[in-house]
C-alpha cells in the first residue's frame, strides 16, 4: 500500500498538466496583483493602517506608564491585580 501512495503522488508530480504555460500563469498572476496593489484606494487603505498603527502606539507609549504605576499601587485581591497586569501587557 505504502508502494502504490508512493507512486501516485510521484506521478501527479510529473504531470504536464501542472505545469503547462506556468510562467504564463505566473505572469498574468503577477500583473493582476500589481494592478491591484496599485490602485489608489489600496494605498489609501494601507496609508489609514499605517497612520492608525502609529498613532495606537503613541497613545500606548503615553498611556502605560501611569496605568502601571496606578496598578502597582493597588491593594486589592491578587487575582485581579494579575488580571490587571494581563490587561496592560496587551496595550
Amino acid at each position: 500500500m505504502r508502494q502504490c501512495e508512493s507512486t501516485t503522488l510521484f506521478q501527479l508530480t510529473k504531470s504536464p498538466i501542472l505545469f503547462e504555460n506556468l510562467p504564463e500563469r505566473l505572469t498574468v498572476a503577477s500583473t493582476s496583483l500589481y494592478s491591484t496593489v496599485l490602485q489608489p484606494w489600496t494605498l489609501y487603505q494601507l496609508g489609514i493602517i499605517v497612520g492608525l498603527f502609529l498613532v495606537s502606539l503613541a497613545i500606548s507609549k503615553k498611556l502605560e506608564p501611569p496605568l502601571e504605576i496606578w496598578v502597582r499601587g493597588l491593594k486589592l485581591n491578587s487575582g485581579f491585580l494579575r488580571v490587571f497586569a494581563a490587561l496592560l501587557r496587551r496595550i
